[in-house]
């Protein structure tokens, strides 16, 4: 994956566990069976260490490079008609029960107290200004229906 989190996550697994680092270099994102023998074993180094003592350290170590369930489960195959999904139970519910990591979402009075200020203050209300009040980078309801 290319990320800055799974980056810093990589490094910090090679320097503490001392496995040889994994570092990509192709701009396309190859499938494993397209990497090198020496790629390949670089990355089951890190697996090794991720799944060693399983569940404990991959959960310490994603929550301490912030690495949220959505992060690694972006690229796993979504259940389709007739076919149940490919990704593990043992690995799909630790990310889920111990990774999830559900937005913030401003509530209705929020906004409106938001809004009821931005008017007091004789401030243009939209969504740049509400949302920077309410601390998120986007407000997705209108802000003239509240």
């Amino acid at each position: 994956m290319r990320d800055k989190r799974i980056i810093k996550l990589r490094r910090a697994i090679c320097m503490t566990y001392r496995v040889e680092c994994y570092t990509q270099t192709a701009l396309r994102t190859p499938d494993v069976q397209e990497l090198s023998i020496e790629s390949r074993r670089q990355l089951l180094g890190i697996a090794r260490c991720l799944l060693k003592d399983w569940p404990r350290r991959f959960v310490e170590l994603s929550r301490k490079y912030k690495v949220w369930s959505s992060l690694w489960l972006r690229h796993l195959d979504p259940p389709t008609k007739g076919r149940t999904t490919i990704t593990p139970f043992w690995f799909c519910s630790v990310v889920r029960d111990q990774l999830y990591r559900a937005r913030y979402r401003p509530s209705d009075e929020e906004m409106a107290a938001v809004v009821s200020y931005l008017q007091r203050k004789g401030e243009v209300v939209n969504k740049s200004t509400v949302a920077r009040l309410l601390g998120v980078s986007v407000v997705r309801r209108e802000v003239d229906a509240i």
